[in-house]
């Protein structure tokens, strides 16, 4: 075997050298036009915060906004607890106005489209984010932590198969005498016109 320095023969590779020729130098420039890597924008204060965030979000171009509470812009190191909140579009994590969805069924909120919306809009790796640099910092460690995330509601749904059943016993039960309840109206005033016109015959 050959101990020195392999070159990759794959067609689709690219040397370095390649991409600092003059040719390839105005098409590297008119492609990196189209990313921008300028994520982080300072705000004075919340209010700022918030208007600004609007007309991002109408551009689709905000994703959260931190607001760190108690903390002095010119101290050397954070306080020993650090209070912050992430502020995001409604749309994209869940509402916070309301506890319990208002049809309720029984069951985990583990819809991946409307209920696991603080995972899809990115809400938990956001603070997943934060809270382990805030970690970094008080401990000077770079090692990660481990994080247990629970879905709301907690404790976690766990489906019964038998009660499951026993539900739907019932659900077809309360139906069949809601269904018969129903009828006995329309039983009753038929009843009556029947004996009216048997009446009326005699």
């Amino acid at each position: 075997m050959n101990g020195g320095s392999r070159q990759s023969t794959s067609p689709d590779a690219v040397s370095p050298a390649a991409l600092k020729s003059p040719q390839t130098q105005p098409l590297l420039s008119r492609v990196w036009q189209c990313f921008d890597l300028d994520k982080f924008e300072p705000v004075s204060d919340e209010g700022r915060l918030v208007e600004r965030s609007r007309k991002l979000i109408e551009e689709n171009k905000f994703w959260a906004g931190i607001v760190f509470q108690d903390v002095d812009p010119a101290a050397s190191r954070p306080p020993p607890f650090v209070k912050y909140k992430i502020r995001m579009d409604i749309e994209e994590v869940e509402r916070s106005n309301k506890a319990k969805d208002r049809l309720w069924a029984p069951g985990a909120r583990d819809n991946p489209f409307n209920d696991l919306r603080y995972v899809l809009g990115g809400f938990v790796y956001l603070q997943d984010m934060l809270d382990g640099g805030i970690i970094r910092v008080h401990t000077s460690q770079a090692q990660p932590l481990g994080l247990f995330v629970q879905q709301m509601p907690y404790p976690c749904y766990v489906n019964d198969a038998a009660a499951t059943q026993e539900e739907h016993k019932r659900s077809r039960l309360i139906k069949t005498v809601s269904l018969r309840s129903d009828f006995k109206p329309h039983y009753l005033i038929l009843k009556k016109r029947n004996y009216e016109n048997k009446a009326e015959e005699l």
